[in-house]
């Protein structure tokens, strides 16, 4: 109810009556309550102690849900294994289905050189929403040309 949240100085008694919304589209008055429908301004008054009081209501969108993790797609599209380095690139293909753009990846690649191994690394990226994007990354120095590689996102930083 609007009178337990509005306090007069000096102590006393609110009364508020008559509450009306200048755009019921935006936000709504019933039962004592704002309810906000959608996004936009409108204003609303009412009787406070038998004078008429008017205030301005902003209703923000909502905010983009929480990506989950599931939502980022990535898969190794091929790599170059140089032998005199060791240093290997991976293509790796990232398609982000969230609302928010993916702005870092926790990456675990899997791979065989003689036996299973992994690395886990950190890349900076910036996929936006609804997009596909691919990139060479640099997993450091294998001794060996790998196979059977395998990536699984294990975290991600967003910003909405």
């Amino acid at each position: 109810m609007f009178s337990n949240y509005v306090f007069k100085t000096g102590g006393g008694s609110i009364t508020i009556k008559k509450v009306k919304s200048s755009n019921k589209k935006i936000v709504d008055a019933a039962g004592g309550f704002l309810i906000a429908k959608k996004p936009g301004t409108a204003k609303v008054s009412a009787l406070v102690n038998g004078k008429r009081r008017t205030i301005t209501v902003i209703v923000g969108k909502k905010p983009a849900p929480k990506p989950k993790l599931k939502q980022l797609q990535v898969k190794v599209k091929g790599y170059k294994y140089y032998p005199d380095s060791g240093k290997t690139i991976y293509t790796t293909r990232f398609t982000n289905k969230s609302k928010s753009t993916i702005t870092k990846v926790k990456l675990k690649f899997t791979m065989t050189i003689n036996e299973e191994m992994t690395r886990t690394k950190t890349f900076k990226v910036n996929i936006k929403p609804g997009k596909t994007k691919t990139m060479k990354l640099n997993i450091g120095k294998l001794i060996a040309n790998p196979s059977n590689i395998k990536v699984k996102c294990l975290k991600f930083w967003y910003k909405s």
